[in-house]
């Protein structure tokens, strides 16, 4: 009777240290579960914020070109952090919907700065103050209007927090 007891014992116990153990792997998974999950919503988040000059791309098909007259044209260099440069379009222009007139300042849907001073350089020595062109106009919203609607390279950038989504949900 006694040694049947032990054993009862000894099985008790080793039926709690296993439930002790699960309970910790179970927890390990939820915390790498919490962290992969993180990464996966900031991955996601920034994939659609980086992406989302894709849409306005897809739906500037759709815009009027209508005339447009350059009112200035410049390439604005931007100071970093660490003393290096980046450099981006600066442009104004005129357009008129309807008798209305507006002014724009977007040159493409994707904005910010980058390297390439000779890139930027090239397209404001093509928009000086005073040139006729085109630009792209939102009919729905004549105050929206780009003078690039189309895709450019930076696009693909975008692209970078997707990776980032896809391996965090991998894990």
């Amino acid at each position: 009777h006694g040694s049947s007891s032990g054993a009862t014992r000894h099985t008790m116990s080793v039926t709690g240290s296993t439930s002790d153990a699960e309970k910790q792997k179970r927890k390990g998974r939820r915390m790498l579960g919490c962290f992969f999950g993180v990464f996966l919503v900031m991955g996601l988040a920034f994939t659609v914020v980086f992406l989302w000059p894709l849409v306005e791309i897809v739906q500037a098909r759709n815009w009027r070109q209508t005339p447009c007259t350059i009112l200035t044209s410049e390439v604005e260099t931007h100071r970093g952090s660490k003393g290096s440069s980046t450099y981006s379009v600066g442009v104004t222009y005129e357009y008129f919907v309807e008798d209305h007139r507006y002014d724009s300042t977007r040159y493409k849907f994707m904005g910010g700065s980058s390297s390439g001073y000779d890139g930027k350089a090239e397209i404001v020595r093509n928009l000086p103050p005073g040139k006729q062109t085109h630009c792209y106009v939102n009919k729905a919203n004549p105050a929206q209007a780009v003078i690039e609607r189309g895709f450019t390279a930076v696009i693909f950038f975008g692209f970078i927090p997707l990776v980032f989504a896809a391996i965090s949900a991998g894990g």
